[in-house]
């Protein structure tokens, strides 16, 4: 192992992760695995009240208890609410990966994953690195088009704009709201930065990077979306405010 391995495997092992959760659970099952599978071992579940028995019966289990750290949160305050509970829960402006649940994660991710998005974060002074969202497969996504508030647009057409802005290849200044990404401080301690992310996320300095090894999927977006009927249907009649498509998605569903 190489002192390039050996610090990104430390930095694995002690870097805070935050999965946010709401009554999904093979989402963040999976997500969940991914994070215990490639070496990660300082990672806390944000439960936003779930009540979904089968997700609630997988936190007692060995297999999560060796994985992750349950954070119970006794309400929904939803995603950007438990960004901020996870920023509360650590020294200010440290470093963290914050992400939801319900993606499919670059496997094998890349050798580096850590070391580089840093690396990437404080070569163009962003404090916010994320993965690129895959559009490639276009045709395998649901039949659904984004709420009047988007222009009625499908997936594919809104999620264009974020790989135009591009800093080097592969690499894109765009916004980046809770799906993955990894907080990166400045490295000088009295530049101002956005404590509390809370709902100015399009306002926080980010990137995607979208070479191999860094790109993830978005599951919601797919017909075959790895979910039960039951699990789905239960979790659209949870959501009481339901952003983007999903408006869409749940009224194809309980029509």
């Amino acid at each position: 192992m190489t002192i390039s391995d050996k610090a990104e495997a430390a930095l694995r092992q002690s870097l805070p992760v935050f999965i946010n959760s709401f009554n999904q659970l093979t989402y963040l099952r999976d997500t969940v695995n991914w994070f215990s599978d490639h070496g990660f071992r300082n990672v806390s579940v944000l439960d936003n009240a779930s009540r979904y028995g089968p997700l609630l019966a997988y936190f007692e289990t060995e297999d999560f208890n060796n994985c992750a750290t349950l954070v119970a949160l006794g309400q929904n305050i939803g995603p950007r609410g438990s960004l901020i509970q996870a920023q509360a829960s650590i020294p200010p402006n440290a470093p963290f990966i914050f992400t939801d649940p319900d993606l499919v994660l670059p496997t094998p991710p890349d050798p580096l994953f850590l070391t580089r998005m840093f690396g990437w974060g404080r070569r163009f002074g962003k404090i916010k690195v994320g993965l690129a969202l895959d559009v490639s497969d276009g045709e395998e996504f649901k039949d659904v088009r984004l709420s009047a508030v988007f222009n009625n647009r499908t997936i594919r057409e809104w999620e264009r704009k974020f790989w135009r802005h591009a800093v080097e290849e592969n690499i894109y200044q765009a916004a980046v709201d809770t799906t993955f990404f990894l907080h990166v401080p400045p490295d000088d301690p009295t530049t101002k930065t956005l404590e509390d992310y809370g709902k100015r996320q399009a306002r926080v300095p980010a990137l995607r990077i979208a070479t191999p090894g860094f790109i993830a999927k978005h599951r919601p977006w797919y017909v075959n979306d790895g979910q039960s009927d039951d699990e789905r249907s239960f979790y659209v009649n949870q959501v009481s405010t339901l952003a983007t498509w999903n408006n869409d998605a749940k009224n194809a569903i309980s029509s």
